[in-house]
């Protein structure tokens, strides 16, 4: 079979085309590595969630950690020990608007901390609701994390 010569244009610009599309993708995934904070110094090492609860886990000086809790009802209570991890960021509530019923908690929130000295400290949130007009059973409405920052 013969390919006529407006064939083969065609097909070495299309051959052309895939290589600069294949190309720019690298390019691209790379500045997104490059510019993630997720990925550069101080990096969220670690990223917690509900499955975690009593948990100890233990990060490197500077190393960032992330906590995501799967209840809007959640709430952080202050840190054990300040001179060993710091919260970075507020409470950052995400309601789950798929559910589509207000006050059913559905949805996460996100806490972001930095471990900045050596030592052993905690972690902590509690609820007192665990759904619409449900109270929680046993350790459903509390959460800790044991930080160890070496």
């Amino acid at each position: 079979m013969k390919l006529s010569y407006l064939q083969r244009k065609i097909a070495l610009i299309s051959f052309a085309v895939i290589i600069v599309i294949c190309a720019t993708g690298i390019f691209v995934n790379r500045l997104r590595v490059q510019n993630n904070p997720i990925i550069n110094n101080f990096t969220i090492e670690k990223s917690i969630s509900d499955t975690d609860n009593g948990a100890t886990i233990t990060l490197k000086q500077g190393a960032r950690l992330k906590v995501i809790l799967h209840s809007t009802y959640w709430k952080f209570n202050t840190i054990a020990n300040g001179e060993i991890v710091k919260q970075l960021t507020e409470p950052a509530y995400a309601p789950d608007k798929s559910v589509g019923i207000p006050g059913t908690g559905a949805g996460t929130v996100i806490v972001e901390y930095q471990a900045i000295g050596a030592g052993t400290t905690a972690i902590s949130a509690s609820r007192t609701s665990c759904g619409e007009a449900m109270g929680c059973l046993g350790n459903q409405g509390s959460f800790l994390l044991h930080v160890v920052v070496n």
